[in-house]
């Protein structure tokens, strides 16, 4: 019997669990997945941010371009910080339905629009609040529209 306790006690005494250093090997590691996860991740959310100002400003283009086959009245200056309703008056300073409803991230400053029917040129710059950064004037990436219907001209670019 004296034995068997022993045995089991020398067992027991063997069977101590991980030491300090491999605990703290198993932390660093993990610790070091979790940085790059994040990094990665913070890159994928920027992007996505990107994404969604570059879909918007396609969406410019295309509404810009409707209004101007449909002889609409719209007055498309826009501020930086105007919200996100674009073309939400006319050239008379009448509201009327907005030509497109922006992203809630997304920035847009149209730049000196003219509105004269047949004559309407339209240069817009487009960021994401959250987008990638970049050495513009926004610290964003941008992203550039233009419209000038007496060339017949339209385009979307990055900047």
């Amino acid at each position: 019997m004296k034995e068997y306790i022993t045995l089991h006690l020398n067992k027991l005494k063997e069977d101590n669990g991980f030491t300090l250093i491999e605990l703290l090997t198993v932390m660093a590691i993990i610790g070091i997945l979790v940085v790059i996860g994040s990094d990665m991740y913070m890159n994928y959310r920027a992007k996505a941010y990107d994404a969604a100002a570059i879909s918007d400003g396609r969406q410019l283009l295309n509404a810009v371009m409707n209004s101007i086959v449909s002889s609409d009245d719209v007055d498309y200056a826009h501020a930086e910080n105007g919200g996100n309703r674009v073309g939400a008056t006319d050239t008379s300073g009448s509201p009327r339905a907005p030509i497109l409803f922006l992203s809630p991230s997304t920035r847009l400053r149209i730049d000196g629009p003219s509105n004269t029917p047949g004559d309407i040129f339209i240069e817009a710059h487009l960021y994401s609040v959250g987008g990638t950064k970049d050495s513009s004037p926004s610290g964003r990436r941008e992203f550039y529209c233009i419209v000038d219907e007496a060339n017949g001209l339209s385009s979307f670019s990055i900047e």
